[in-house]
Order: structure tokens, then sequence, then C-alpha cells
């Protein structure tokens, strides 16, 4: 797992209430994921990403975070995973 730090003078935003636990991101193609993990990054939050095989188009940008890559036929099987990274919110993008 990446660890992951916020900008020096930044305060948590209500993305990162540790009380509403941990983010998912499952990103499908285009910006928008990218887009939404960067904007939790920089508010202090460290989200889990699911990286849906063959449907995300910037698989590399997530390189650095805690995250897996699954096919669309395995989605079905992420809640234990999720469940285990100590998500209790997610985004689909």
């Amino acid at each position: 797992m990446t660890t992951t730090t916020r900008p020096e003078g930044s305060e948590p935003g209500p993305l990162t209430d540790k009380a509403e636990g941990r983010i998912a991101v499952i990103a499908g193609s285009g910006a928008l994921p990218v887009a939404i993990v960067r904007t939790l990054v920089a508010q202090g939050a460290a989200p889990f990403v699911v990286v849906l095989a063959g449907e995300a188009d910037e698989e590399p940008a997530f390189a650095a975070m805690d995250h897996i890559v699954m096919s669309v036929e395995e989605v079905g099987l992420i809640l234990p995973r999720l469940r285990k990274a100590g998500v209790r919110r997610l985004v689909m993008a």
C-alpha cells in the first residue's frame, strides 16, 4: 500500500472524514476516475482504486495507489476485498 500525505497547510475536507470510512473508486474509462482520485488524494484521503481491466484508459495513473485490477465479470467478488481494505463508501466513475 502506498502512503499518501496531505499537502502542507491543507485541512481535511468532507471527503477525508475518517469516521465515514475509506473511499473506493471503481475506475472505468475516461478522465473522470483519474480526476476523482487526484481530488481525494489532494484532500488527504487514501482511496482504494478498483481498475476495470480493459475499461480504464489511465491504468498507469493508479499504479502508485492502493489498487487492484479486476475484469468486469469479477466485480461481483469485490465486496470482501473492499471490506478488507476498510472501504465504507464507493464511487463508480
